[in-house]
């Protein structure tokens, strides 16, 4: 069971996918904004963090910026409508027109286990 945040301001759309990575076994947690992902990294430890599509580019990197202060290490997941990821430098993306549940399920698990490779590698 991964712990996931998932970023973003489309309401139907995160509550679909929490839905989706919880029959999958993840915990997941919702935030709409820095100071949402704020205080949710303050009260709790997280595997993987989903930027959402509908965020502004502007707005992933501020999530990135407070998560990489704040949060424990952590994997980032970007959905992106674009021909390209708005943060190409993140883990993963997902391109929505393409992606299905699965891919989501699969990328979920393939970040978590490479964030516990590198946990234990360091310990």
């Amino acid at each position: 069971m991964a712990r996931i945040l998932h970023v973003g301001t489309n309401d139907a759309v995160m509550t679909t996918r929490r839905a989706i990575l919880q029959r999958a076994g993840h915990e997941v947690t919702l935030a709409h904004n820095v100071r949402e992902v704020l205080a949710a990294c303050m009260a709790n430890g997280f595997d993987v963090v989903i930027l959402g599509q509908s965020l502004p580019p502007r707005e992933k990197q501020r999530v990135v910026h407070t998560v990489m202060e704040h949060c424990t290490p952590i994997r980032f997941l970007e959905y992106h409508n674009g021909v390209a990821p708005d943060l190409p430098s993140v883990h993963a993306h997902l391109h929505v027109p393409s992606s299905t549940p699965q891919s989501l399920i699969e990328s979920v698990n393939h970040l978590v286990a490479d964030l516990q490779r590198e946990r234990e590698e360091q310990s």
